[in-house]
């Protein structure tokens, strides 16, 4: 996964310095960001959960290419979180987490009304629709003797047992699919209103994606956390009753999981910046 960072990186920073070398009129430049909240879609919770809704705010800076295209670039921050309680289908298995999510984002924007740039026939409001490809960091988390410890070092799924594939990394790539309106309620300001899926390329949001480990062996090569953890609905495990099997299903591989931003929206729309004083032009005498 860093190698596609590796890639997308290069690409990232030459379409900043393109832009920001552009003379163009101030006016294409925003600053602004979304307030509002952050969900999750997974092994734990197919489907976005009210109760589970955690606050997210995102800041960015936009460049208005043309009057329907927009690029954004900026930084997000939310919590998502799970538990097996929740859902009637996966109660037994006790399963819960929680993540931070930092992101950086890299978004294209498209307005349906021409909006973008300041121009007598711009419209004052407009809905939009956006995609990208953003780089984020999570780091999912369950609680063990009421302390909070980070899941992905205890291999969970035993990861590092019997030359297994290695723990995975807390970096990776999402493809933001999203929408939105926009409404210009003064010359500067942009008040809107937001939601965004990102779809991953990382199945362990919540630290869950493929078949239960051996427990016996889990617990005594990485600790009585990972064995707890592993399988929560087991009793003592490594000691006493177990109640999932090796290579039980514990989640499901062939589907990456989501997170969701949405909110609020205000943007400051940056106005040009003139010159103070004319430039000089060329003055001709007649000659005799």
């Amino acid at each position: 996964m860093l190698s596609v960072l590796k890639r997308v990186a290069p690409l990232l920073i030459v379409t900043i310095f393109i832009i920001s070398s552009n003379n163009a009129i101030a006016q294409r430049w925003e600053i602004g960001g979304l307030l509002g909240g952050t969900n999750y879609l997974g092994d734990i919770s197919k489907e976005p959960t009210l109760s589970k809704t955690h606050i997210g705010i995102n800041l960015w800076g936009r460049y208005n290419i043309s009057r329907h295209f927009s690029y954004r670039f900026g930084a997000a921050f939310g919590q998502i979180s799970g538990a097996d309680s929740l859902q009637p289908a996966t109660e037994l298995r006790g399963l819960t987490f929680k993540s931070n999510i930092w992101e950086l984002t890299n978004i294209i924007e498209f307005h349906f009304r021409p909006f973008g740039l300041s121009h007598p026939q711009n419209k004052k409001s407009s809905f939009y629709v956006f995609t990208g490809i953003n780089a984020f960091y999570f780091n999912p988390k369950a609680k063990f003797n009421n302390t909070w410890v980070s899941l992905q070092p205890l291999a969970t799924e035993g990861q590092n047992l019997n030359g297994g594939k290695g723990k995975y990394s807390r970096v990776s790539v999402s493809i933001p699919i999203g929408a939105g309106y926009k409404f210009k309620f003064s010359p500067k300001w942009i008040l809107g209103f937001e939601v965004g899926y990102r779809k991953t390329y990382t199945d362990y949001l919540d630290d869950v994606s493929g078949n239960y480990p051996d427990l016996v062996e889990l617990r005594t090569t990485n600790g009585a956390a990972a064995a707890a953890l592993s399988d929560p609905s087991s009793i003592n495990a490594g000691a006493g009753e177990i109640r999932s099997a090796k290579n039980d299903m514990r989640g499901d591989p062939h589907l990456k999981d989501w997170y969701v931003f949405a909110g609020i929206t205000l943007t400051y729309r940056i106005e040009p910046i003139y010159c103070a004083f004319p430039p000089k032009t060329r003055r001709f005498h007649n000659v005799d």
